[in-house]
Parts: structure tokens; C-alpha cells; sequence
């Protein structure tokens, strides 16, 4: 028999991996002691919108560089979603930053929210959640100004806020105590306030991250594989419903 050592002597090793926690359980103390997970998705993508910032930053004083054209081909922008079929804008407009103030404060909001959902939900989930509120974002951004080019990852930000702020109350905790709730609220009367700032895209973007929040639901018990492929199903109608809606915003554009 295999014999694992201890600090009260040997465990058996089948024993000591069969009273192991969960995956689940694990995650929800990280969340609760606060330790993050060695390699997060969030921290690949604050990697890849720093990177691409940096990339696309404009070097040229005259306004001819490589962030102008990147920003035109790149950004959302409604007609060329619509007349020119260019549908990667639903996705690549959220990776790109007007200045080093728009990605260094998206991207410590995403530090900060982002980890802490990550934690809570899990690696696959909080990717699942990440896109759903982009795409939401995209929607709400094209349904309001479809003709204005937007950039920024604010959007799907606004959804991992929403979707923190749903999971942690579904799961038993209080969003208002810790500051989620009072940290969506501040940010939405901002948007209102601060000009140069798409309404749209920041709403569309939390109430698709509300509904990922209602979709993963209550972290605290171990779902059966029914209960996983429930929510991948609905994140995926989100996702689904979300794009739809972004394509009819761009159609509108000029009426």
C-alpha cells in the first residue's frame, strides 16, 4: 500500500486523495482567503491588451502611425461591420485603448474585478463570462451609436462587474458589503457624466454580464455534469443573442 507521510504520521494515499477538496471548494477559498491561482485568464488578457496597446502605439507626431490605421480597421465601428463585412470589429474593437490613461485604467479595473470573479468561478467559466460581455458591450455600443467608432475594453468590463456581483450573491455573499455594488453604481452614473464615453457599450456590457452571473448561479455546491452543460448552454445563448443584437445595431446605421 502506498503511504503518504504526515505530521501525525502516514496517510494512505487513496484516502488522503479521496478527502481532497473539490476544484469548487478550492477556488471558493482563494476567493475567500484571497490567494489568486498561479496563471490567470485574466492576467493573459490585461498581457494582450498592454501588448497590443504598445504595438499600435502611434509614433508618428503627425497622426499617420500605425495606431490611426490600426484604430480604423480595428475599432467597432457600424458600417464597416455592416457594409463591409468586417465582423472581427465586434471583437477586436475591445482590445484596443485611445491613450495610456484608457488601458491602464480598464486594466487595473480588470486586475481587481477580473481575479477575484476568476477565483471564484473558475478558469473556463470567467473566459466563458469575459467574451459574453464583450459581445454585449459590442451590442449596446452599435444599438446606441452605431455610426461612432468605438475602442476599449470598458464594455466587457462593466459584465465581469455585473457577473462578480450576481456570482458572489447567488453564492451567499453580499455584494454591497465588500463594494461591488456601490463600485457598479458609482461607474454607471460616471458614464453618464464623463463625455467621450459610449452609454451603450458600458450597459450592454453589465447586463450581459448580470445574466452570466444568473447563468453560473450559486458557486457553493459541486455541479453534476447536467448542471455544467446547463450553463455552458446559456452562456452560449448570451453570446448568441448578444452578437445578433450587435449585427442589427451595425445595420442601422445611417437611418
Amino acid at each position: 500500500m502506498c503511504l503518504r507521510q504526515a505530521s501525525v504520521g502516514a496517510h494512505c494515499f487513496e484516502c488522503v486523495k479521496a478527502n481532497a477538496p473539490s476544484r469548487r471548494e478550492q477556488r471558493i477559498v482563494r476567493a475567500a482567503t484571497g490567494r489568486p491561482p498561479a496563471l490567470t485568464v485574466t492576467a493573459v488578457i490585461i498581457a494582450v491588451n498592454v501588448a497590443i496597446f504598445l504595438v499600435t502605439r502611434d509614433l508618428n507626431r503627425s497622426g499617420a502611425g500605425i495606431r490611426r490605421t490600426i484604430t480604423a480597421e480595428w475599432s467597432l465601428w457600424g458600417p464597416g461591420v455592416d457594409a463591409l463585412g468586417e465582423w472581427w470589429r465586434l471583437v477586436t474593437g475591445a482590445f484596443l485603448h485611445s491613450n495610456i490613461a484608457h488601458v491602464g485604467m480598464n486594466m487595473i479595473m480588470l486586475f481587481l474585478l477580473g481575479r477575484r470573479l476568476e477565483q471564484l468561478v473558475g478558469v473556463t467559466r470567467f473566459g466563458a463570462i469575459y467574451a459574453v460581455s464583450l459581445l454585449g458591450g459590442s451590442a449596446g455600443a452599435l444599438l446606441h451609436t452605431p455610426e461612432t467608432p468605438v475602442v476599449g475594453a470598458s464594455g466587457a468590463i462593466y459584465g465581469v462587474m455585473g457577473a462578480l456581483y450576481l456570482a458572489e450573491k447567488l453564492s451567499g455573499g453580499d455584494p454591497w458589503n465588500n463594494g461591488v455594488g456601490s463600485l457598479i453604481v458609482i461607474n454607471v452614473v460616471i458614464s453618464f457624466l464623463i463625455p467621450n464615453i459610449s452609454i451603450g457599450g458600458h450597459l450592454g456590457g453589465l447586463v450581459a454580464g448580470v445574466l452570466a452571473g444568473i447563468a453560473v448561479g450559486d458557486q457553493r455546491p459541486q455541479p453534476d455534469r447536467a448542471g455544467v452543460l446547463r450553463q455552458a448552454l446559456l452562456l452560449l445563448v448570451i453570446g448568441v443573442v448578444a452578437t445578433l443584437l450587435a449585427l442589427y445595431g451595425a445595420s442601422t446605421w445611417g437611418r
